[in-house]
């Protein structure tokens, strides 16, 4: 099948853009082997025409002899994939198939510079990876590896590194070829190596402005191949993405409120729980109930929403406690479901840590973040939300493991505090007062405002003797938090599955917190 970047069609709610690769749904990208969507891709190409089996065969599978049972497959795969829409895709007993095309549109996507922000999530482009020395394949996968690994964020929608090869054969500039696919960020670095040293260096533009939003480079000894990229491409997406998010949130304050889709709004609500107060917290929630009015199965904006009223929940912000957890759960249910459903990594981890959070149903919720972990090995935020669960389980050792990968994946990220209040935590669980201290201060120093930071801290300077600093704490903390107490805490925190809640409870009493 020839490689067209102009086509593109929708139907039924469903957008396929060819020069992508990627079929999405309600602003989703649907879990499709590249078959099916190659099959779907010519259906479209021909709409209301007969399709012989065997030209369908030549035309999914080009030089490659497969039996009729591989199309019927295929077949099966679309019709499940269309749900509703799969009787479109008709059976034509001993003549073939037939893809019905009534209310399909059809159009040509534009190539002009300010086509991205047409789309509602950010459009990334992985260029092929320089290399100076033509014998050394070092540089040959990276760009895939880093496509790969964007791909798996579903909030990111990568063009196809086939379709980024073939233009950029075509010896077009960069920003030539972004703007051809209509990408709002391209990734682009090179691979050098000197002697068992490799340096690889990528940087992040924005395409529009030509703003490089983010360039370092990485030095690593020489090893096995894949491990190397591996390595390189983990440390490459855990700078970059948060600061693509950044950069998007950023977006989306500068346009209309008028304007903004389901995406753009998540990200607007993402903004607002990252202030950590209570009007922001009660802005992230009408943003995501607007969310979801557009797209009422959108899994990241009940995620969002889920983990909004944990928040409240934590820092004593809810008006009716039990009314506020209930809605918390079932949102949580739909961001699992959503997630699942679409495989949104994003979706089930945040799903899945409000759900332990609000419902203590802490074996259920962990299984739905390592699921999401499973999708994407590369979110650091869901490692973040994993650690905090085992912490309450009092699995404190494989807590900060899961911290500590986070951190790994995202040490500039900018919830960083979430992580170091988490490991604070852990390492208050395990006895070790002095890391506790530690990780408690460098949380403080990213957010002062995060109670749970401070009930950690407080209680380990005062477990390791230091009375008048952990006083301190707590007077900041009650200052955040002005109801709680001793028993307060013991009845609400999910820390009391973990075995060593007298021990956390001891340190705050003895920090002056009121009983």
């Amino acid at each position: 099948m020839e490689f067209d970047p102009s086509r593109h069609w929708e139907f039924d709610g469903f957008v396929l853009d060819q020069h992508v690769g990627q079929l999405q749904r309600a602003g989703q990208n649907l879990q499709i082997r590249p078959k099916a969507l190659a099959l779907l891709t010519y259906f479209l190409s021909n709409p209301g025409r007969v399709l012989d089996k065997s030209i369908l065969m030549d035309a999914v599978w080009p030089e490659v002899t497969v039996s009729d049972d591989s199309l019927t497959q295929c077949v099966s795969e679309l019709r499940r994939l269309l749900g509703p829409s799969a009787s479109r895709v008709r059976t034509l007993p001993r003549r073939g198939y037939l893809f019905v095309s009534d209310g399909v549109e059809t159009s040509e996507t534009t190539t002009d510079t300010a086509a991205p922000d047409a789309v509602a999530r950010p459009s990334v482009l992985v260029l092929p990876f320089v290399t100076y020395d033509p014998a050394d394949r070092i540089a040959d996968g990276l760009a895939e590896e880093i496509s790969a690994g964007l791909g798996r964020f579903r909030q990111i929608f990568v063009v196809a590194h086939d379709s980024a090869r073939a233009l950029c054969d075509a010896q077009l500039d960069d920003f030539a070829v972004a703007r051809t696919l209509s990408v709002r960020y391209v990734v682009s670095g090179s691979a050098r190596r000197s002697g068992a040293r490799l340096r690889v260096t990528a940087r992040l533009v924005e395409v529009n402005s030509g703003t490089e939003l983010w360039g370092d480079h990485f030095d690593s000894v020489d090893t096995e191949i894949f491990t190397l990229h591996d390595q390189v491409t983990q440390n490459i997406l855990g700078a970059m993405v948060p600061r693509m998010e950044t950069a998007e949130i950023s977006r989306v304050c500068r346009k209309p409120p008028e304007s903004l889709e389901a995406y753009d709004i998540c990200l607007a609500a993402h903004a607002a729980i990252r202030r950590m107060t209570p009007d922001g917290n009660r802005l992230a929630l009408a943003l995501a109930d607007q969310a979801l009015a557009l797209e009422p199965d959108y899994g990241l904006a009940a995620g969002l929403a889920a983990w909004a009223y944990t928040l409240r929940v934590a820092h004593g912000w809810y008006e009716d406690f039990g009314a506020e957890a209930r809605r918390g759960i079932e949102l949580a249910h739909l961001a699992i479901t959503s997630g699942a459903r679409a495989g949104d990594a994003a979706a089930l981890a945040t799903g899945g840590y409000a759900l332990a959070f609000l419902d203590g149903s802490l074996e259920e919720g962990l299984a739905a973040i390592e699921e999401g972990i499973r999708i994407n090995p590369g979110d650091a935020r869901a490692y973040v939300f994993a650690g905090w669960v085992l912490g309450y389980l009092g699995r404190a050792t494989e807590a900060i493991s899961m911290f500590q990968t986070a951190l790994k994946l995202s040490p500039r990220d900018p919830e960083l505090f979430r992580l170091q209040a988490g490991m604070a935590f852990g390492h208050l669980l395990n006895g070790d007062m002095s890391s506790a201290i530690a990780a408690g201060r460098a949380a403080l120093q990213h957010h002062p405002d995060f109670s749970p930071t401070h009930r950690a801290l407080a209680a380990a300077l005062a477990l390791s003797g230091r009375t008048e600093e952990a006083k301190r704490v707590v007077a900041e903390l009650l200052r955040l938090v002005p109801n709680l107490t001793v028993s307060k805490f013991g009845e609400q925190s999910l820390f009391r599955y973990s075995g060593q809640m007298d021990r956390i409870l001891e340190g705050l009493r003895q920090a002056g917190l009121p009983p």
